[in-house]
């Protein structure tokens, strides 16, 4: 698997092209993140047999694969998996819930969005509420390429489906987008 396009939001670039010791670590970060990529073969992951109407029987790129080979990349690379932040909310009541960001590194933050339309959404508010909360400096959202999600089972999201939304408003948080397939 390899990226195929990548959309930086604004403050991503301040936090990653300036030069000084700490955003050459973070460029290395990002580094670390392609070559797990890279190391995640597609070919064998054509595992999951479509139940759909439309391509019953047909064999389809299996998020849960693509999850496995991913993480074991990111973990072998010296990520966390799972950073898990507990808070307070008063929303009419009083109560505590948590986030959890799916690797995590040096203050770098990575999501990768292999489910429905609605959690590439999700991803990139939780990587600002991250941010905000100075847990992390930059989060990457992994999404599927158009290409890679018409291999998949529908209803899975695609990077052009959150990069435009996201293009229109303003994202004041570090965040890169990347399309991956």
């Amino acid at each position: 698997m390899k990226i195929q396009e990548i959309v930086s939001f604004p403050m991503a670039n301040e936090s990653i092209y300036k030069k000084n010791e700490l955003n050459d670590e973070k460029k290395s970060l990002l580094k670390e993140i392609a070559i797990a990529l890279k190391n995640c073969d597609l070919s064998t992951m054509r595992t999951k047999v479509s139940r759909e109407k439309t391509s019953a029987g047909k064999l389809l790129i299996s998020p849960k694969s693509i999850n496995k080979s991913f993480k074991e990349n990111m973990i072998s690379a010296g990520w966390q998996n799972g950073n898990k932040y507990e808070f307070e909310y008063d929303v009419g009541k009083t109560g505590a819930g948590w986030r959890e960001i799916d690797f995590y590194k040096n203050r770098v933050g990575c999501e990768i969005q292999l489910g429905k339309y609605a959690y590439g959404a999700w991803d990139s508010l939780k990587i600002a509420n991250f941010v905000a909360l100075g847990i992390i400096d930059i989060g990457v959202l992994l999404m599927p390429s158009k290409e890679l999600q018409s291999n998949m089972s529908s209803g899975v999201g695609c990077f052009e489906m959150i990069v435009e939304p996201l293009k229109k408003v303003s994202f004041g948080y570090p965040l890169i987008v990347v399309s991956i397939g």
